[in-house]
């Protein structure tokens, strides 16, 4: 065999092999990798229910694996956060964490088309000067993936804002009424 074709077969070899490589990179890169990605799609609702002097809150989450992979759950949650009428004013936000609940706690994982759903009952603080004063309360669920020897992970959230009272709303026909018999 003469050096040239020594050359030609290395050449060859090293051709192939980076061929190989470089569709084996490709494949785990952009087919793989977005096949298998972990996707999930959550929902929560909510409800003021009132008793007397008790307040709790109904929510149903609801979550939905979109992705063609399993999903190993770690944490599942329902945050309440509470808007005081004076605080939207001074537009302070969230501030005031009221609750928390597990919720799916049932449910390790989650297959690959699957949808898990649960109702819970988040009993509120019953300070009544407080309660009274609550226009909204924010639902955040959260939903943690497990990841094994890894420190973090995916996080999901989704937020419902729940209105403490719905009072009815005057019409418009019968606010001009009223301002016809005030100006008169």
């Amino acid at each position: 065999m003469s050096f040239a074709d020594w050359v030609d077969t290395i050449s060859k070899i090293v051709s192939t092999a980076a061929i190989v490589v470089g569709g084996t990179w490709a494949y785990y890169k952009f087919v793989r990798g977005r096949t298998f990605a972990k996707r999930a799609e959550l929902e929560v609702t909510g409800h003021v229910l009132d008793a007397d002097d008790l307040r709790a809150i109904r929510a149903h989450v609801e979550l939905r694996n979109t992705g063609a992979a399993k999903i190993p759950l770690r944490a599942k949650g329902v945050w309440v956060y509470g808007l005081n009428s004076d605080s939207a004013a001074a537009r302070a936000g969230w501030g005031d964490h009221l609750a928390a609940v597990k919720v799916l706690t049932h449910h390790d994982w989650l297959e690959a088309q699957e949808t898990i759903s649960d109702d819970v009952l988040i009993p509120l603080p019953d300070e009544l000067a407080e309660i009274d004063s609550r226009l909204a309360y924010r639902l955040e669920f959260r939903v943690y993936e497990l990841r094994k020897g890894a420190k973090g992970g995916i996080q999901w959230t989704a937020e419902a804002i729940v209105p403490a009272r719905l009072a009815p709303v005057a019409s418009a026909a019968e606010a001009g009424t009223e301002r016809k018999t005030q100006n008169a």
